[in-house]
């Protein structure tokens, strides 16, 4: 039967989780090795709290302090008052677009916006 694939075999024409690109968010921990964050749902909090979607164990970090948004293709990072700012790409901002390869600075921890592994072959990481 065309297009019945049995419960317990994969469908060759679906992508797997691990086929899937999701937005990633390196972040730099204090020993200067590299955690990479997948962003598999609509949003992501970013903050000190250990209940935020991405950790960052700073203390200039704010306790809850951006959020990022995914819709289709596209993120959006999202200042929640953070005393530190965030910046993208040097800039102070309160709510923008990011892009993949863009730097994200959440008070003083410099961290990079990438798509998954596929990406990370592909582009350079600062």
């Amino acid at each position: 039967m065309i297009g019945f694939y049995p419960v317990n075999e994969p469908n060759p024409y679906m992508k797997t989780d691990k086929q899937l690109d999701y937005p990633c968010l390196i972040v730099p921990d204090p020993l200067g090795k590299r955690k990479r964050f997948p962003i598999k749902r609509r949003e992501a909090t970013v903050g000190r709290d250990p209940s935020n979607d991405i950790c960052i164990p700073d203390h200039l970090v704010s306790k809850f302090h951006a959020k990022l948004l995914v819709s289709n293709r596209s993120v959006t990072v999202i200042d929640l008052d953070s005393v530190n700012r965030t910046r993208l790409n040097g800039q102070v901002v309160t709510h923008a677009a990011v892009r993949y390869g863009d730097e994200l600075q959440f008070a003083r921890v410099k961290c990079q916006l990438v798509l998954t592994d596929r990406e990370r072959r592909s582009s350079i990481i600062v």
